[in-house]
């Protein structure tokens, strides 16, 4: 054995050699362990992560085509001709365009700042994530750039709804991109292109370009007052460079920010080639900035109505919005998605509103000058709220208060709300401040039922949705009343005629005394014209109740009022109800509104066809699919001869010397008007009512809180003439068109309301004959039988006889009246000369050609061609025309009288008494006078050889007044 000392070395080493290979091959195989362990550990782990990814897929929202789209628009109103007149703004102010609308420039300037790999990836872009990961890790996490492609944006905002993402909604927004892309590759027939170019258009429709700004039509409009394909390059990029964030990028309040990004996204672009460099340069030195607007600036952006104050929708707007909102209701929808509907759906809402007939309306009833500056006073409305920090209690409370001077009011509704106050309550208050009296009018073209424009009053409009006058205002509406609530529905009936005769005369029903709106004195028999014309009361209160009260208020539902009570107990333990007398001048429970009132009177106007005022004609949604149309109610409430004769007897009420609507009758415009005034008790409401052969048109006058108003009254009419004067200026004459097959024309005498005689048109006053509309088959067929003709002796009283001096002789056409009631000689007979004898003093005694008396034919009363040239009458009976009460005018104004609150107090007229005849002291009395009459004959129409032909219309026009 060998223990030298290189063998020991050798065995040395040997031994170290096996001890390593032992070693060696341990550690390979602890190398191999964790490897494997490794292995395992990781395919684990890929395991684990390939499930939780799968877990957050499966967790992802369902997506299609649809959901991505933007689910909240704003809703705009149009006109007829597609004019957009205003903008419904609510949670997002948004209205969708389409691609073909945007100007390619905006598109490119968001793809090259927000996506330059937009229209290569497939919905991820691979090459942006590993960027915006290498950034973060250079940057230690200090820098980052984001990585979401302009798909990864519309899921996060219109899918997700997120404001902030976190690993798993970033993962499941990836997801959804790529998912989202491939449904749309596939609807547009696999053209990727088209696919891209609608999301983009999605894109640009979605996102927030700050204030309430949602979507490039919207920031285009309130930024640059401009379409979107209308805009410059670099307004392009100021657009553009806003998404990034929109309250530092926004270029109306930090230009300068915005300025910085802009350059960015036209470097970026010209980089990729979307713009030359001439195109960069001219955008880069363009002073962009100097031409963006501020908020409110814009107001065609979404307000085009002028006449208001503000942002505030205008008063046929808040009307249409309620009616909108009603009728989405009427197909099942709750009201609060009505209203979200209407605010957030994008509808379009096809308006009837005429934009030149509302500015004309809003000119004269926004104009102080309009109203008469002695009636002015201001209405202060106190809105108070309280809240008890105790209890937690809340009320809310309101104080209203019309004074002449402005100055108590704002310590009135101090003192109102020191004495409301409990201790512990905070408050908020609210004050309006309204000007006194107002108007509300409201034009309609009757022969459809569109409602052309509507205005609630004068005075800046201080909120959306307020109280509208014109829509909401049940006020008393007068005479307006005595044409729908009696003549219409007793004409309709075949009751009267327009000839008929009502008495006018104390009169009573239901325990009320009625009296005309003149106050004391009555004047007899009446046509019904005349009644009409004259706004008579006690004629109107008859007609009703010899009508029926049930049959006339039917009548009126017939008619479209809603707000008409048939029976209502009260707290007072009173029963009130509509179905009365009173109704027939206006006096009604809660009163009605000058819509459903001018709405009424367009039924007369067309023919007798009613047609529910409407504000729009339909509505779109969204996607330009109808989900409303305007239901066009309609029937026919009166036969078209009932309302011809209403249109006929109403024109008088224009033209007619007494009629009590002179005022509205236009002064530079020949157009003929038919209407009605109305007047309620101590001239508290004036309401008018008047139609043309193209519009009807309602006003009403006075103050919100009611009182009387002082002076001529009758302020209604000159603002009813100018906007419709203004309105009928360029448009063609037209007359009302007479239904030939269901009214005839015939000349009647105005005062017995009969066929017309030679002798009515003979009357003293001038011709009573005048032409008159009648039902076909309703015409009178009796001729006049009030007029007759009587000559006197005026020297005796007496009827004259053959041997009367021709100096004391007179001949009068008229009417038989009373002697106390005679007035005008020219026309009326005395009773005791008609019924008296005939005279027998004159016996011939001084020479004189005896008068031949003959009466066959009223044509040959000549007796003037007996008289001497030279001829004076020695004595005139009295004539005071100033006193018949037929001839002499209304006053201007129709104050309808309560019977209960305004009692008769004035002395009946009385007529000036026959004076006493001249004696002739010539005259031979034999001792026993012989009393005799002779009646004279009555001429009918048809028995005069110079009266026209039937089918001379020329002939008849020469004999009768208009």
């Amino acid at each position: 054995m060998d223990y030298s000392r290189s063998e020991n070395t050798k065995a040395r080493r040997k031994q170290a050699s096996s001890a390593k290979k032992i070693r060696n091959k341990a550690g390979i195989l602890v190398f191999r362990l964790i490897i494997a362990v490794m292995l395992i550990g990781g395919f684990a782990a890929l395991g684990a992560g390939a499930g939780m990814y799968m877990g957050i897929i499966k967790n992802a929202k369902e997506i299609s085509s649809i959901t991505v789209m933007p689910d909240i628009y704003s809703s705009k109103i149009v006109d007829l001709s597609g004019r957009e007149t205003t903008r419904l703004k609510g949670e997002e102010n948004r209205v969708y365009i389409l691609y073909d609308d945007m100007c390619q420039d905006l598109l490119d300037a968001f793809v090259a700042i927000e996506d330059e790999r937009f229209y290569s990836h497939s919905g991820i872009d691979f090459k942006g994530i590993v960027r915006a990961g290498y950034t973060a890790l250079e940057s230690g996490f200090e820098q980052t750039q984001g990585a979401s492609t302009i798909t990864q944006q519309l899921i996060k905002n219109n899918v997700m709804k997120l404001t902030k993402n976190t690993v798993i909604t970033k993962l499941q927004e990836q997801y959804l991109a790529i998912k989202y892309e491939k449904l749309m590759v596939e609807a547009n027939t696999n053209d990727k292109k088209k696919a891209k170019d609608k999301i983009l258009e999605i894109y640009a429709n979605t996102i927030y370009l700050g204030h309430d700004y949602y979507g490039v039509m919207t920031a285009a409009k309130n930024y640059f007052n401009k379409e979107v394909k209308d805009l410059s390059l670099s307004e392009c990029a100021v657009i553009a460079a806003i998404t990034q964030n929109p309250v530092k990028y926004r270029p109306d309040y930090k230009p300068e920010d915005n300025r910085k990004r802009q350059e960015s996204v036209l470097d970026k672009m010209l980089e990729l080639g979307m713009i030359t460099t001439q195109e960069y340069n001219y955008a880069m030195n363009d002073d962009v900035y100097s031409r963006v607007k501020q908020p409110g600036e814009v107001e065609s952006a979404s307000r085009i109505n002028e006449a208001e104050d503000g942002n505030f929708h205008s008063y046929f707007d808040d009307a249409l919005i309620k009616s909108v909102v009603e009728d989405l209701q009427k197909s099942g929808y709750s009201k609060s998605v009505a209203y979200n509907m209407l605010y957030n759906g994008g509808l379009t809402i096809v308006s009837t509103q005429d934009q030149e007939i509302q500015g004309i309306m809003d000119k004269y009833l926004r104009d102080d000058n309009s109203y008469p500056a002695d009636l002015y006073k201001t209405q202060i409305q106190y809105y108070l709220t309280t809240t008890n920090r105790v209890t937690g209690d809340t009320k809310n409370l309101e104080f209203n208060e019309t004074l002449k001077s402005t100055e108590r009011l704002d310590e009135l509704a101090d003192e109102f709300r020191q004495k409301q106050l409990e201790p512990n309550d905070d408050y908020v208050d609210r004050r309006m401040y309204i000007p006194q009296p107002q108007a509300a009018m409201v034009v309609m073209d009757y022969h459809t039922g569109a409602v052309k424009g509507l205005n609630s009053g004068r005075g800046d409009k201080e909120g959306n949705l307020m109280f509208n006058r014109a829509v909401e205002g049940a006020r008393q509406p007068g005479s307006v009343f005595k044409i729908l609530a009696a003549y219409a529905p007793a004409l309709e009936d075949g009751l009267i005629t327009p000839s008929t005769l009502i008495k006018d005369e104390p009169f009573s029903y239901g325990g009320k005394q009625f009296s005309n709106w003149w106050g004391s004195g009555y004047r007899g028999y009446q046509t019904v014209r005349a009644g009409i014309v004259q706004s008579m009361n006690i004629l109107a209160v008859k007609t009703m109740v010899n009508t029926g009260l049930d049959r006339c208020f039917k009548f009126l539902l017939d008619l479209g009022f809603t707000t008409l009570v048939e029976e209502e107990w009260h707290a007072d333990g009173k029963k009130y109800t509509d179905i009365g007398a009173a109704t027939a001048l206006g006096g009604l429970t809660k009163g009605v509104t000058i819509l459903e009132t001018t709405a009424a009177y367009g039924a007369i106007a067309n023919s007798g066809n009613y047609i529910k005022p409407y504000l729009y004609k339909h509505v779109l949604d969204h996607d330009g699919n109808v989900i409303l149309e305007n239901p066009n109610e309609e029937r026919v409430v009166m036969k078209k001869s009932t309302a011809y004769m209403l249109t006929d007897m109403m024109q008088e009420v224009i033209t007619g010397a007494s009629g009590t609507g002179k005022r509205a009758k236009f002064e530079n415009v020949d157009m003929p008007i038919a209407g009605k005034t109305g007047t309620t008790s101590a001239t508290k409401d004036l309401t008018f009512v008047g139609f043309t052969p193209y519009y009807v048109a309602g006003i009403w006058f006075g103050y919100d809180i009611p009182e009387t108003m002082d002076g001529s009254g009758s302020y209604q009419l000159p603002i009813w003439r100018k906007v419709m004067e203004e309105i009928h200026q360029n448009l063609e004459y037209m007359e009302f068109q007479m239904p030939l097959d269901s009214v005839a024309e015939v000349g009647i005498c105005m005062d017995s309301g009969l066929i017309a005689t030679d002798l009515c048109m003979r009357d003293g006053r001038g011709s009573r004959a005048i032409y008159q509309i009648f039902e076909r088959g309703k015409e009178p067929t009796e001729t006049c039988n009030v007029h007759t003709v009587v000559t006197y002796d005026t020297s005796t009283g007496m009827r004259a006889s053959e041997f009367c001096p021709v100096e004391y002789r007179r001949t009068i056409t008229g009417v038989v009246v009373a002697d106390d009631n005679v007035s005008d000689w020219s026309y009326q007979i005395a009773e005791s000369i008609y019924n008296g004898p005939t005279c027998i003093y004159h016996t011939g005694y001084r020479s004189q050609e005896p008068f031949t008396f003959s009466t066959p034919n009223p044509n040959q009363w000549q007796p003037s061609e007996t008289q001497p040239p030279d001829y004076v009458p020695t004595e005139e009976p009295p004539t005071n025309p100033a006193d018949y009460q037929f001839q002499t005018d209304p006053p201007a104004v129709d104050p309808t009288v309560d019977p209960a609150a305004n009692p008769v107090t004035e002395a009946p007229f009385v007529a000036p008494s026959v004076s006493e005849p001249t004696v002739d002291p010539y005259l031979q009395f034999p001792e026993s006078p012989v009393y005799e009459h002779t009646e004279e004959p009555t001429i009918r129409l048809d028995d005069n050889p110079e009266m026209p032909t039937a089918d001379s219309q020329e002939s008849i026009d020469n004999f009768f007044s208009p």
